[in-house]
């Protein structure tokens, strides 16, 4: 079962190149920028914390997008030591500089939907639009990861897990703290 995933993971990596252009080229790769040179998630969490009024869900977001990272690069990565597509497989053309660390899981995924449920959750009722635009902007930062033939859909896959289990424990914390806060 494992081989025949390994097998389906590769094929689908070199499947992708199929369907390379020169927009989709250009349009994945500043998607994946978004989040190597700016920290677009960091820098929002930022803002928040220095928005008075939700410097608490600003706390939030920094203390479970830092566990998110520490799962996902520090425990995670030197667990599984997956190579990345490029450094296995043959016919595939980096457009993005090499990333150094390993493949399994990817960080940009879990990062980014760890900060779209979270942002979904406390903002859905006042920010409809913006909460939509996160998740375009999660939804293609995890697709330009594939796209770009830097990780494995189990890659992905694990990343929006590692994602979900840090923005559901991020919530549950939250409910659990307030509850308590409440009833003193």
């Amino acid at each position: 079962m494992l081989q025949y995933i390994i097998q389906l993971d590769q094929f689908l990596v070199l499947q992708v190149s199929i369907f390379h252009t020169e927009i989709l080229d250009s349009t994945m790769i500043f998607l994946t920028k978004i989040w190597n040179y700016s920290f677009l998630w960091f820098f929002l969490t930022i803002f928040l914390i220095l928005w008075d009024r939700y410097r608490f869900i600003g706390y939030i977001l920094l203390i479970w997008l830092s566990t998110d990272i520490f799962i996902g690069e520090i425990i995670l990565k030197h667990i599984f030591n997956r190579l990345r597509p490029f450094q296995e497989l043959n016919g595939i053309v980096l457009k993005i500089p090499e990333p150094i660390t390993s493949s399994f899981p990817s960080g940009h995924t879990s990062v980014s939907i760890c900060f779209a449920i979270i942002f979904t959750y406390f903002f859905w009722i006042q920010t409809k639009y913006w909460v939509i635009s996160i998740w375009i902007l999660a939804i293609g930062v995890t697709l330009s990861r594939f796209y770009l033939q830097v990780h494995y859909p189990t890659d992905i896959l694990a990343g929006i897990g590692v994602g979900i289990i840090c923005s559901v424990l991020a919530i549950l914390l939250y409910i659990h703290t307030s509850k308590f806060s409440i009833s003193k």
